[in-house]
């Protein structure tokens, strides 16, 4: 996967072909990193002014389309492709780059009208001891674990 360009908004056509996946230089424009961006501003803007007016990214969040999974067993490879897929698609981005990427100004454009693409930390993930969540976690993603044995 490739998501930054050495010369962007110009892309190598000759690279696009040799990659599994290619996509705007969108690291950063999930919808948690607008909120994160729009809430360091107010926030900065606020002190600077003397207010005690604070915002938590948090707070401007919708909950995410699937905001709880819970597991049942140990995970898996298999387990986090499928939970990747239920945030973020990659493939949808890759179509729609490889798609438009020829057209003038298409680079920019994209970036510009990037959808609310979600992030791991919107989704929360809870299993048993059993289930080995720790791993997980390194992926921002957020734990509940539980004691007990889910049959």
């Amino acid at each position: 996967m490739l998501d930054v360009f050495e010369f962007e908004p110009e892309v190598d056509m000759e690279l696009l072909p040799l990659l599994a996946f290619a996509t705007p230089h969108v690291a950063g424009y999930g919808l948690e990193g607008k909120a994160r961006g729009t809430t360091m501003i107010f926030n900065s803007f606020c002190e600077h002014i003397g207010s005690e007016l604070r915002a938590s990214a948090n707070d401007l969040l919708p909950q995410a389309p699937v905001p709880f999974v819970r597991l049942s067993r140990e995970w898996d490879e298999a387990t986090l492709h499928n939970l990747t897929q239920l945030i973020y698609d990659v493939r949808k981005d890759d179509a729609l780059f490889r798609r438009e990427i020829a057209k003038p100004g298409s680079f920019d454009k994209m970036r510009k009208q990037y959808w609310d693409r979600r992030e791991y930390g919107a989704v929360t993930v809870a299993g048993t001891k059993e289930t080995n969540l720790s791993q997980l976690e390194q992926l921002d993603l957020k734990l509940r674990k539980r004691n007990e044995s889910k049959v």
